[in-house]
């Protein structure tokens, strides 16, 4: 959910603050951070001290006046954390909440519950209208409350309730929550659950909830959404045991419609799924075609292509279903760092490239490109082994002053941690005189070692048994090279 629109400038550039220093164990200079936040050295000083004061036990901002500043975490800190944090602090986030909750209120009611004043409560609305745009959403007043396509309602519900409870799922409370965990429970014993499953329990279950709920208010979903899939006998004797224990109807159009994700994050699409639905046949098709341009431009193979093209036509049919950000199947990262994703730059580049030589009218030109390419990436199977094996390999000089035995011990280290990266080769053996050294790593004196290799190879010195100081000194210097 994207916090920029909803936050206030302040609680935002915190945010931002945090994200860009858990992306990356290093110091970086309040200088550089200022330019990047794009405010004074005095504001981020002011942003640091007040994080700082919040930030409990697994986290907090160190400072040096010679380094800069740098995270300091605890195996506990987890980014959902600061990400839920921030969502219960705003004003803005806890007042979709009341409204979602109450369905309909007033400013007068919110600014007690909330306990501010109802000029904040305005200009707080003011924002979230803005917002729910993307979602084809928008706040009526007297009384205050959603309006717009029940099925829109029904998904950005779920997807706020989802995020506000993503890091604790056991504080997420509500009169339906066991009448549907029964059901998903009944329905994943009477139907073969899909193995690679796009959406999890979670979601699916927030998601039946929010339906019930809305219906138990009166509340029903509009004709003329075409569902792909009938509600099969067995899916069909598990909601009949549902309705038994509500005090309403389930009308057949609101089976379809509850079960809509349930089904198509189970699908399989095969030829029987295909052949009675044309535009699905063509989404098929087109994806089929782009993973076909995609092996041939980069040369990589798909050994379980059925199940990348199933985990596509997920997620562009969910995409296609519902307006807005995020999405009920998938939202792995809520922003994406280009050093994170340095090794995927080339096939980063073949897809925006493959994608453009398909016509307007594909829906490839209507997807989220980021989320598309990040589908890519966390399905296509064996994606960072066939790009690794396609990387020149650093090729590492290893001397020691104990010998051939110490450079062999030192060798099978680096290989089994850098089995794709890395060729080694050790002093004593002489064959590196064909080779181009690029890194030299001994367990001797550095200094002596510069001079007899001369400025061309970087040389690194360790210990007998490397620590994990020596390790990090590595693996940066690889990461260099690559």
């Amino acid at each position: 959910m994207p916090l920029d629109k909803l936050l206030d400038t302040a609680s935002f550039r915190r945010f931002e603050l945090i994200e860009l220093l858990v992306s990356d164990d290093i110091w970086l200079t309040i200088e550089v951070l200022s330019n990047q936040l794009n405010c004074s050295r005095r504001t981020l000083i002011t942003d640091i001290q007040m994080i700082n004061s919040r930030s409990g036990d697994n986290f907090f901002i160190e400072t040096s006046k010679q380094r800069g500043v740098k995270l300091i975490t605890t195996d506990s800190f987890h980014m959902e954390d600061v990400y839920e944090e921030t969502m219960k602090s705003s004003l803005n986030f806890q007042i979709i909440k009341e409204i979602i909750e109450l369905n309909h209120t007033t400013c007068e009611v919110l600014s007690e519950r909330l306990f501010t004043s109802q000029s904040s409560i305005n200009r707080s609305l003011k924002q979230i209208e803005l917002f729910l745009i993307d979602y084809d959403l928008v706040i009526e007043s007297n009384p205050i409350r959603l309006t717009g396509t029940e099925k829109q309602i029904r998904y950005f519900t779920t997807i706020f309730l989802c995020e506000y409870y993503s890091s604790n799922r056991e504080n997420f409370h509500h009169p339906l929550k066991k009448v549907s965990s029964d059901l998903l429970a009944q329905i994943e014993s009477e139907k073969e659950v899909y193995q690679h499953s796009f959406l999890t329990h979670y979601r699916t279950l927030i998601w039946l909830i929010v339906c019930l709920e809305r219906m138990s208010k009166g509340h029903f979903i509009e004709k003329g959404y075409p569902l792909p899939l009938k509600v099969d006998s067995k899916i069909e004797h598990a909601l009949s045991k549902l309705t038994n224990q509500l005090p309403f109807e389930l009308p057949k159009k609101e089976k379809s419609f509850i079960m809509h994700i349930y089904w198509n994050n189970h699908r399989k699409f095969d030829e029987t799924d295909l052949a009675s639905d044309q535009s699905l046949k063509s989404m098929h098709q087109t994806i089929f075609s782009f993973i076909e341009d995609m092996k041939e431009k980069t040369g990589y193979t798909v050994e379980e292509e059925k199940l990348l093209i199933a985990n596509l036509m997920r997620y562009n049919l969910f995409r296609e279903f519902f307006k807005g950000p995020s999405n009920l199947l998938f939202n792995p990262k809520r922003k994406i760092y280009g050093n994170s994703l340095a090794t995927f730059d080339e096939f980063i580049s073949a897809v925006k490239s493959t994608v453009t030589h398909y016509p307007e009218s594909s829906f490839l030109h209507g997807t989220q490109l980021d989320e598309w390419i990040l589908t890519l990436i966390l399905f296509w199977p064996d994606l960072v082994t066939q790009i690794n094996s396609k990387k020149e390999k650093i090729q590492i000089l290893i001397i020691s002053y104990i010998g051939i035995h110490q450079e062999l011990f030192l060798s099978d280290m680096l290989r089994a941690r850098f089995p794709t990266m890395v060729e080694c080769y050790v002093g004593s053996e002489k064959v590196f005189h064909q080779k181009n050294i690029q890194l030299v790593i001994t367990d001797y004196s550095v200094k002596w070692m510069e001079e007899e290799m001369g400025d061309s190879k970087k040389v690194i010195g360790v210990d007998f048994i490397p620590t994990k100081r020596d390790w990090k000194k590595i693996r940066k210097m690889i990461n260099k090279f690559r």
